[in-house]
């Protein structure tokens, strides 16, 4: 069964209501599918899941993990990354500091890859990388920087 539009916008109130997090501006294609296959892995119905939402912070939790995606790897869409290497950094090599910001950094891959370009244009030593992402859990995974 799928999830109708309107338990869509009642699971996005419930979570916005009951947690930090605000999954209004999801495409509703990529959470329902999301919500689907969630409902069937924990065999529940839309109503149960929502009345489980709002009175259960650690299935709560367990919910917006499962919805959140956690996609990097290096050099992931090699195009932009040259761009950056080649149009991009150049213009900031002559700054005494540079500060760089990757929202969504999940377990930090995109970061590392920054940061290998960075060491090859000798920048390195004066950037200031930050990475934030939804899900702590991740932000482990990139504070220790280990990749296959």
């Amino acid at each position: 069964m799928e999830v109708p539009g309107k338990d869509i916008q009642r699971f996005q109130r419930t979570i916005l209501n009951h947690s930090r997090y605000d999954f209004t501006q999801y495409s509703h294609t990529s959470l329902r599918r999301r919500l689907n296959r969630i409902l069937l892995e924990l065999d529940m119905s839309i109503d149960e899941a929502i009345e489980k939402l709002e009175n259960d912070p650690v299935f709560l939790k367990k919910v917006v993990r499962k919805i959140t995606v956690h996609t990097t790897e290096l050099f992931r869409d090699p195009a932009v990354w040259e761009k950056i290497k080649s149009d991009l950094l150049p213009d900031m090599k002559n700054r005494s500091s540079i500060s760089i910001w990757h929202p969504g950094c999940s377990t930090g891959q995109e970061v590392y890859s920054m940061m290998m370009i960075l060491d090859d244009l000798e920048m390195l030593d004066r950037t200031d990388i930050y990475g934030s992402d939804i899900s702590p859990d991740v932000l482990d995974l990139a504070r220790q920087g280990s990749y296959k």
